[in-house]
């Protein structure tokens, strides 16, 4: 986000011995699928978010076992609000919180600061030449908090409890200062073992650019088309994002290079692109680390061909989520013809549109922090040339299904719900209206990058209400599985009246402990640890994942591949 013009690829593991791998996948039982099923008839994996973490939010905090229905698959995760619990002074572990931030915005300007906060925003990411005393005291007396720059002020002061991680610089994967050659990998790296041993209290951040969302972005010299690069930033930070913004960016004529034209006339005017960004740095994560969204929210150049509308914004927005971001920032500045940085809030319509969407997301937020139902529902659009995205959550005795459309122009879709039977309603939410869902399908219609969210009582028996969801506790396998880099490793705490002793460990198949994870008290809720095996010493192999709590111990088998 330097500038208004500088703000994928499946990973794969090749494996000689396929003949030793099947065998292995014998012993370990079938790796998770995972991924946004896209096509007309699709069925969604949108991936979301969990609570839980350290603040006891207990059971509340995640997904509850009596919310899932028979034959739910869930869709691989980081963890949600629980991935920050690994952190004292990380960003909330609240379900009720969902990031929403703003770029660059002086919070010392009391007027403006004030304004943002009143329309949804949470968080602010970075700050001029700071952390300064007069910026944090700033975002103190907001009640607020910051992602930035780690300074000896940021470090030491005694109001850095509003910091909640600090940040790399910029999008370090573009070419930098004049030359062809972004940051040095291994430099990024670097820089984040250094951040992390001044600070081990809290996440580090890293933005990244165009190039997530599009190979052909030029903006990254002799590294364009080279998306390989981009697991690799992923392994210098603990919170990923990036910025594309479509609709600030317009085709070119022939007469410009090929490598100009490349970029520019796949990308103009083509929001889709913020969802396949979120799509593509997932899945480069591992669905290991949150990954947050930029959102365009401005004519950034000044350009007279400028069509970005609040309705654009809402869609960019539940686009991202829905493909899985866990945050949400907005870009509010404005270049040209003049300079406003927060350009957001002098556009009275944006403004207005931004503050209902960030009313609605928090709303839902306890819902969004639950992981979403990968074979939940299908989708089919009657135009063939608007595909319509749906991510599924239960929560609370209701699946709630969140879908847009993903292209311009007017289409109905139709929505079957796995597991319903019978009659029954979908509530529109925000919306006033109901529609009637007869054995689990129902039909909407949606117009120019239309967005519709649905709240479904679930069939009797399954709800909070319903069913005899297991007390005690549960092991997940690990995802991804196999895996070459790092895997998460997700838990439950369930039915205790007080916290209990838990470990979690990992176990060579000898059964000699080799690295320890977790080892403490720990409440009732949903938990997430990471797997790295390089901080251990530890080469290629099947490794043993061991739970222990209350008195009961669980296994899973893993398969590391450097």
């Amino acid at each position: 986000m330097n500038t208004p013009a500088l703000h994928g690829q499946t990973m794969t593991f090749r494996i000689a011995f396929c003949g030793l791998l099947t065998a292995l996948f014998t012993a370990i039982g079938s790796p998770q699928a995972g991924g946004f099923r896209h096509g007309q008839e699709s069925e969604t994996a949108g991936i979301g978010t969990s609570g839980g973490g350290a603040a006891g939010e207990e059971a509340a905090a995640g997904r509850a076992a009596s919310d899932t229905l028979p034959g739910d698959v869930m869709a691989p995760w980081e963890g949600g609000r629980a991935y920050f619990s690994s952190w004292s002074h990380g960003p909330s572990t609240d379900v009720r919180f969902f990031p929403i931030a703003v770029w660059l915005q002086s919070p010392e300007n009391k007027a403006t600061a004030t304004e943002y906060k009143r329309i949804g925003i949470n968080t602010h990411i970075g700050l001029w030449e700071g952390p300064t005393e007069a910026q944090l005291s700033a975002i103190a007396s907001l009640q607020t908090t910051v992602l930035c720059d780690q300074n000896p002020v940021g470090l030491g002061s005694t109001r850095n409890g509003v910091i909640t991680a600090w940040t790399h610089q910029d999008e370090p994967d573009n070419a930098q200062g004049g030359t062809q050659d972004p940051v040095p990998i291994p430099e990024v790296i670097g820089r984040y073992e250094e951040m992390k041993a001044s600070d081990p209290s809290r996440p580090v951040y890293l933005n990244l650019g165009q190039g997530v969302a599009c190979d052909a972005w030029y903006g990254r010299g002799n590294r364009t088309n080279h998306p390989e690069d981009y697991a690799e930033y992923s392994r210098g930070a603990d919170i990923l994002s990036f910025d594309t913004y479509p609709m600030n960016v317009y085709p070119l004529p022939n007469s410009a290079a090929p490598w100009f034209r490349a970029f520019h006339n796949a990308v103009a005017q083509d929001i889709g692109f913020v969802a396949k960004g979120v799509d593509s740095l997932r899945k480069w994560t591992g669905y290991a680390k949150p990954v947050w969204a930029w959102i365009e929210c401005t004519n950034i150049d000044g350009d007279p061909r400028y069509a970005l509308t609040p309705g654009i914004v809402k869609s960019e927005v539940w686009m991202a989520i829905i493909h899985g971001a866990g945050g949400i920032g907005y870009f509010c500045h404005q270049f040209s013809p003049t300079f406003i940085e927060a350009g957001l809030l002098a556009n009275p319509q944006m403004r207005d549109a931004v503050s209902a969407v960030n009313a609605q997301i928090t709303s839902l937020a306890a819902v969004l922090n639950t992981q979403s139902v990968e074979n939940g529902i299908t989708s089919v659009s009657v135009n063939p040339g608007i595909r319509v995205d749906a991510m599924v959550k239960r929560s609370g005795g209701n699946t709630t299904v969140f879908a847009v459309a993903m292209r311009p122009g007017r289409t109905t879709a139709t929505f079957t719900l796995r597991g319903f039977t019978g009659n029954s309603t979908a509530e529109a939410v925000g919306e006033d209206r109901n529609l009637s869902v007869t054995d689990g399908v129902f039909r909407d219609e949606f117009q120019d990058y239309g967005v519709h969210i649905y709240k479904i009582p679930n069939p009797a028996g399954t709800g909070p209400d319903g069913g005899n969801p297991p007390a005690g506790e549960s092991l997940q396998q690990n995802y991804p599985n196999p895996f070459n880099r790092s895997t998460a490793i997700r838990y439950s705490i369930r039915g205790r009246t007080q916290a209990c002793r838990v470990t979690l460990k990992v176990l060579d198949l000898l059964g000699c402990e080799t690295a320890v994870l977790v080892d403490g008290e720990q409440p009732n809720g949903d938990y997430r640890a990471e797997f790295i095996p390089d901080r251990f010493g530890l080469s290629s192999g099947i490794f043993i994942c061991s739970l222990q709590a209350g008195g009961q111990s669980y296994r899973k088998k893993m398969l590391y591949i450097q």
